[in-house]
């Protein structure tokens, strides 16, 4: 048997509880005042179930973070990587020796989360676990399409990405940053994405500089073939073009004041930051933070960021700022521009698998 747990309050939360209460030989546990992987696994010792398979759920990210408390001493969301390093310290999340077995696997369901990008974070969160069988989660952005009283779709969403220090004026010169990317966009079988599909998803309205964020709707109908919950297709799958602002902060006290003029500040910030220990490249840290912002190097990261200070006696605060552009585009089956890769779990009824952890029809989960 297996044993899934999602107890957020939001309503991707209330989605994925429905999904695990169709899933195949899975129990949905909802034990009163459980919100963390630690209460979870503790329900399961305390009532003697062993898992073959745990599966949790919440929203999450490919930067690194879990909106899921890990145990009682990280309850404030989101959990970061440096959270998780706690707990595998401490093996609060260590899965009970009664509750695993030789073959158990842990199944996270969040967005992106077992992207290729953050490997390191879903290798360190099967350590904390006590090294199961697998972990595995989304490579992709993790879609839920409720049918109220009929049942959910689930299917996952490209998440492509762009980065701009300055940010755009003009929506053309964004089209054309995608279709200049390298590698460029792909499909699922690495098919690339065609410059007319590009210009067609970079909506005209979108706030290409936003104060925080931005989104649009894409146009997006997808094929439910075979057909499912009386679907034979979906006019409004979540497709989306999004912009954001993203800043990151460092402050910074040398004990002395900064030296005069922005540019001798910002050399010597620049090589107090780069000596940080989570600024450190593989293997002396596993995964900085530059990596987690898409970043290939320190340098790539430092100089893709505007740099503003506000300086206060000897007190530095120093803000990086960049941009960040998303298409969310629905995965759908090689071969076809439409027929949507998807689970259906009914509202009663045995569900529709298409898709499974295993990769096995089409490698939609990373795994570690």
């Amino acid at each position: 048997m297996d044993f899934a747990f999602a107890p957020g309050p939001t309503a991707q939360d209330g989605r994925l509880r429905l999904m695990f209460l169709s899933r195949n030989n899975t129990t949905l546990r909802t034990p009163s005042g459980a919100t963390s992987i630690e209460d979870f696994l503790k329900d399961l010792d305390s009532s003697s179930l062993q898992g073959g398979d745990l599966i949790v759920g919440s929203h999450a990210s490919d930067e690194g973070f879990l909106f899921i408390a890990l145990d009682g001493a990280h309850t404030s969301l989101p959990v970061s990587f440096e959270d998780v390093q706690a707990v595998d310290t401490s093996g609060s999340i260590h899965i009970p020796a009664g509750v695993r077995s030789p073959d158990t696997k842990f199944h996270f369901k969040g967005c992106t989360i077992g992207s290729d990008d953050s490997l390191p974070f879903l290798t360190l969160l099967k350590s904390a676990l006590d090294n199961p069988a697998q972990v595995t989660a989304p490579k992709f952005f993790h879609g839920l399409y409720e049918l109220t009283a009929v049942g959910v779709f689930e299917f996952m969403g490209h998440n492509y990405r762009l980065l701009s220090k300055d940010g755009f004026t003009k929506t053309k010169d964004l089209v054309t940053a995608y279709q200049n990317l390298t590698p460029p966009l792909a499909q699922l079988d690495g098919t690339p994405v065609s410059n007319d599909d590009i210009k067609k998803w970079v909506r005209p309205t979108l706030v290409l500089k936003p104060a925080t964020r931005d989104k649009k709707p894409i146009p997006f109908p997808v094929k439910i073939v075979p057909a499912a919950g009386g679907r034979s297709a979906i006019s409004d799958p979540p497709a989306e073009c999004r912009s954001r602002r993203e800043q990151y902060t460092y402050d910074l006290n040398t004990g002395s004041p900064p030296p005069k003029g922005k540019a001798a500040q910002i050399a010597a910030m620049r090589t107090s930051l780069s000596a940080e220990p989570d600024m450190q490249a593989p293997p002396t840290h596993p995964w900085p933070i530059y990596q987690r912002l898409h970043y290939d190097t320190f340098d790539d990261f430092f100089d893709g960021q505007n740099w503003t200070v506000t300086i206060n006696g000897n007190d530095q605060h120093w803000v990086g700022t960049h941009f960040v552009y998303t298409l969310l585009i629905p995965v759908v089956k090689p071969g076809t521009t439409d027929e949507l890769i998807y689970n259906f779990y009914p509202s009663s009824g045995a569900p529709t698998m298409n898709f499974l952890e295993d990769n096995a029809a089409f490698p939609l989960f990373g795994v570690a």
